[in-house]
């Protein structure tokens, strides 16, 4: 990428510029990587959607959000739970479980020989 010229000290872009990188940002955003990014925009000329790449991340994104929400939702309850406790709220002991569950499933066991 290269710039067209500058004003003052801030480099100026074309407008193919300006839009491949937006269209990076919104990868990124999305939580591609930027190997998968390349892939999808393809050679210089031409933007190269792998539709079967979006609908995966979204699929991703979708299942994200599930669990965001009902780890929100959880908390809201523990805030407001009235119990001198938070271990005693069935609920939050049962968002407790599923979060140490989760975490087993991504972070190996160091201890295991």
């Amino acid at each position: 990428m290269r710039s067209v010229g500058r004003q003052g000290i801030r480099r100026v872009f074309s407008k193919d510029i300006l839009e491949l990188m937006s269209l990076i940002a919104l990868g990124r955003v999305a939580g591609f990587s930027l190997d998968e990014i390349a892939g999808i925009l393809g050679s210089e000329k031409t933007l190269d959607v792998d539709r079967y790449l979006l609908l995966n991340k979204a699929s991703e994104l979708d299942e994200m959000i599930q669990k965001l929400v009902a780890i929100r939702d959880g908390m809201k309850h523990a805030a407001t739970y009235t119990a001198p406790s938070h271990l005693e709220c069935p609920r939050f002991r049962r968002l407790m479980n599923l979060a140490a569950l989760a975490l087993l499933k991504v972070t190996p066991c160091i201890n295991k020989q």
